[in-house]
């Protein structure tokens, strides 16, 4: 059933639920009112028998009738002559028509008129010798209203008169009542279904928009957009899946450019490295000398293929987010080691370092020391030999920034947002001369995030870069790392 169920249009669904709901609803409400006016007639045909009753006995005593809702009203109970016996009473109820039976005080039947009633108990006669009693019982054709009467006189119970009326007209009233408000349930339940049915195509269009783009992306056109709008949740939904496809045409473009690149970067030392082997291999290169410096041309090309592929792995593991082993790492010792490392390559520059004697954060130590390798690489091809380089590490109280900052050429304001893209140079020529990459700073980015910090870069043309690293002194999650 819940697989049928699953399977059945939205509007079905719908349609169907609103008319169960109304259907129990009503139905609760039907019972309910069937069992109120059914007692109502009850209490009415109870005072009708009493009335009746009370007519009786005062037109036989010459009293004014004694009962009013139902009761005799206080110190204006019947009260029976010597002479009147349950003989007169009996004669008196039979004239009038009324099924009875005549109960003295000690519970035995004096008199009988009619065919025989249900018997009244002790405690029921008990009951009755005090105030008026009704209550409904099943009879031979049907159900019966049984009402029990005091019968006084001169302020002594003389006994207990017992009057039923069929309620067979009560049944059949609420018989018709009933058929009536249970077709009227059916129509309100029917009427329900096919306004929920004709509102469902209004309220579920939009989601059929979604059904219709989301088809059309599957098929790989990732230019349509659902267009929903407004303030509810289906607008939220198609804002949000507007969204999605926006990020997701985003990053399928950025992912088809980095491929493009790569594929790009690899080929041009493959060309060059296939061009030496092969003048190497047909013997057109015949001095040693030569074959030297071809050999060292290839090698550094084979390094450079090197870096290339184990800076896309890398980038391609922070893709991953995979969860990095953390451990206390000594920041500032860790950028005077990098700075020591370079220091060959940075002696035609002015390198300061700036921190105090320990900086400790949580992180991984090689992706760490990358950050600081890829910062110092970077300002060391865009600074002029002269220039100053400057790395600052300063501790603050739940994170340590890491600055980098030098008097290079600068990047101008309208390509600093594209800075962290892969593969993009701010000098296309000097840089690929020179053997970069173009991913130093998407590895920087990356692997900052994935410590849980943030990066920014500030430039200006003709008077240097400053790149600041935010990282945190504990994981993100605020619990000790494991390594």
């Amino acid at each position: 059933m819940p697989s049928r169920w699953s399977n059945w249009p939205l509007r079905i669904q719908l349609a169907v639920l609103c008319a169960l709901i109304l259907l129990l609803v009503n139905l609760a409400l039907g019972l309910a009112l069937r069992s109120a006016v059914r007692a109502f007639l009850i209490e009415q045909t109870a005072m009708q028998l009493q009335q009746q009753v009370a007519g009786l006995l005062a037109a036989d005593l010459a009293l004014p009738p004694p009962f009013r809702q139902g009761g005799f009203p206080p110190g204006q109970r019947p009260r029976a002559t010597a002479p009147q016996q349950p003989e007169r009473l009996s004669r008196a109820l039979a004239e009038a028509g009324l099924p009875a039976q005549i109960y003295a005080p000690d519970g035995r039947v004096v008199a009988t008129v009619g065919d025989a009633l249900p018997r009244l108990t002790p405690a029921q006669i008990a009951t009755a010798l005090r105030a008026p009693l009704s209550f409904a019982t099943p009879g031979s054709d049907g159900a019966l209203l049984v009402v029990a009467l005091p019968w006084q006189s001169d302020g002594l119970p003389q006994g207990v008169i017992q009057v039923a009326s069929s309620l067979a007209h009560v049944d059949a009233l609420l018989q018709g009542i009933s058929v009536r408000l249970w077709i009227g349930v059916l129509c309100a339940a029917l009427l329900a279904a096919f306004g929920c049915w004709a509102a469902g195509a209004l309220v579920l269009r939009p989601l059929q928009r979604l059904l219709h783009v989301s088809r059309q992306v599957t098929q790989g056109d990732l230019s349509m957009r659902s267009g929903l709008v407004g303030a509810n949740e289906v607008g939220h939904l198609g804002q949000a899946f507007d969204r999605m496809l926006d990020q997701l045409a985003a990053s399928l473009a950025l992912q088809q450019r980095f491929v493009a690149d790569a594929a790009h970067e690899l080929r041009t030392p493959l060309t060059a490295l296939s061009s030496a082997l092969e003048l190497l291999l047909l013997g057109a290169i015949t001095e040693p000398e030569a074959q030297r410096r071809a050999l060292q041309r290839s090698y550094a090309l084979l390094e450079r293929l090197s870096r290339l592929v184990g800076q896309l792995l890398l980038l391609s593991r922070l893709d991953a987010r995979l969860p990095l082993p953390r451990a206390p790492v000594d920041l500032c010792a860790l950028a005077q080691e990098v700075i020591a490392e370079l220091e060959p390559l940075l002696a035609e520059h002015d390198l300061r370092f700036e921190g105090p004697a320990r900086a400790e954060v949580m992180g991984h130590a090689d992706q760490l020391r990358q950050v600081i390798f890829n910062l110092l690489d970077n300002a060391r091809r865009y600074t002029p030999a002269g220039g100053r380089i400057v790395v600052r590490v300063v501790p603050e109280h739940q994170s340590t920034r890491l600055i980098v900052s030098d008097t290079g050429i600068g990047i101008a304001a309208e390509a600093l947002p594209r800075v962290w893209e892969r593969f993009w140079r701010v000098d296309q020529q000097r840089t690929a001369g020179s053997g970069g990459s173009g991913l130093g700073l998407a590895i920087v980015k990356s692997s900052v995030e994935a410590h849980g910090g943030s990066v920014a870069i500030t430039s200006r043309p003709g008077q240097g870069t400053t790149v600041e690293c935010v990282l945190p002194q504990l994981p993100p999650n605020g619990r000790p790392a494991t390594a």
